[in-house]
């Protein structure tokens, strides 16, 4: 019977320690996000500690790695309630979600959600938009990596 409940409390830990945490902060959160479409575009969301974003959008991957004037550029802020990131005034650049549907001018939106999924062994951060759509932002180390 110790030994049973032993194994429960075990297993308990293990459980716990296995789950993403429910909450993170602008420190984590930090970083530099890519997302590519399919059609060569990208876009670019830089997430500022300060609870400030800047939006960034190429026609070109080339565009974004030499550092070439984006075709669209926006600020704002942002909050978070545990792992959603909700955007002030930002610019969206695709019909609900779905990247295949890009816009021909971006529409500014009072607010736009996502949620922020920490590293893993397999992959840097992200920020999740749509999961049927495959639509999120990958954390990059440098431009070079937005491949």
């Amino acid at each position: 019977m110790r030994n049973h409940i032993l194994c429960w409390v075990c297993l308990v830990f293990v459980l716990i320690g296995c789950n993403p945490r429910d909450i993170a902060g602008p420190d984590e959160i930090e970083g530099e996000y890519v997302f590519r479409f399919k059609t060569g575009e990208v876009q670019v969301t830089v997430m500022h500690k300060d609870m400030t974003y800047r939006q960034e959008f190429y026609r070109a991957l080339v565009d974004y790695q030499q550092h070439h004037t984006p075709a669209y550029t926006n600020n704002g802020t942002w909050s978070y309630e545990g792992r959603k990131i909700i955007w002030n005034s930002p610019l969206v650049f695709c019909h609900l979600h779905d990247p295949s549907r890009l816009l021909a001018i971006p529409e500014r939106y009072a607010e736009e959600y996502g949620f922020w999924m920490p590293q893993s062994r397999e992959r840097d951060a992200l920020i999740l938009i749509d999961s049927d759509y495959d639509y999120s932002y990958r954390r990059v180390k440098s431009r070079n990596g937005a491949n």
